[in-house]
């Protein structure tokens, strides 16, 4: 067995950032060997700060608030993160742990997480989009050319745990990063402790075999999962015109022996 992040726990000093206001981020308040937190407003023709979000930690677990409002569908997020799938192309040198790129040739990844979604408000009555997930991101040679720290264009699934909106259903999209599926999990209950610890190859699996057109390159094989890599592993709140807050726990993700090479 390999966990692949660390202080998925969470035991780590007691920090409190307090509300930040009108800003954008990447922060390591507990050095190199543990989790970063970053916010921001990513899309649009802002200036990619966010309204608002806060985070901290009790000493054993982590909460995390975000809210945007900024005209327009702009998606906001705020995140616990480790790993990096842009490298030194995304701006600063990130001062959060970063492990080695996780294969996954023969490999079965599992996930475990305890989490309470305590807030889910949507601020317009019909440009509003809360999400709650676990990002994973994958990369590979064999991926078609992008910004990514290989030169490629990386995978990252979604794997929601809450959703409520009012633009519509969460559907595949590539964008000029990235090729996004999301993929539903337990659905998790507002308010409530849950816990999830599952194997998630199949879900990865039905990721990499996604229909995007753009992710054959001509005259080669379509990518497979034994030829990625984990690069970054994120719990993200995604928001449109939305606020939401979540206190996780026991977050940890597991490469072992003996999986699918599909």
């Amino acid at each position: 067995m390999n966990r692949w992040n660390t202080d998925g726990d969470f035991s780590l000093p007691v920090f409190d950032s307090g509300v930040i206001k009108e800003g954008s981020d990447i922060l390591a308040p507990w050095g190199i060997g543990s989790w970063g937190f970053a916010y921001a407003n990513f899309k649009g023709s802002f200036d990619h700060n966010l309204t608002a979000t806060r985070f901290k930690s009790s000493g054993w677990d982590v909460y995390l608030y975000g809210k945007d409002t900024h005209p327009g569908r702009a998606w906001g997020y705020a995140r616990f993160v480790q790993g990096d799938i842009w490298g030194s192309g995304s701006g600063d040198p990130r001062q959060y742990h970063i492990p080695s790129p996780g294969s996954l040739h023969n490999r079965r990844v599992l996930l475990n997480l305890d989490c309470i979604v305590d807030t889910a408000k949507l601020l317009t009555p019909n440009d509003s989009w809360v999400m709650a997930a676990v990002n994973i991101w994958l990369s590979g040679p064999g991926m078609p050319p992008g910004k990514d720290r290989l030169g490629r264009k990386p995978l990252v699934i979604d794997l929601y745990i809450y959703h409520k909106s009012n633009m519509g259903n969460i559907v595949p999209q590539e964008d000029d990063l990235a090729f996004h599926v999301p993929i539903a999990l337990k659905p998790g209950i507002l308010g409530e402790k849950m816990s999830w610890s599952t194997d998630i190859t199949p879900q990865l699996v039905q990721a990499v075999q996604t229909n995007f057109p753009g992710l054959k390159q001509p005259g080669s094989a379509r990518p497979q999962l034994a030829d990625l890599k984990i690069y970054q592993l994120d719990f993200v709140l995604e928001m449109v015109n939305a606020e939401a807050a979540a206190t996780i726990d026991n977050f940890n993700l597991e490469i072992r022996s003996g999986g699918s090479s599909n």
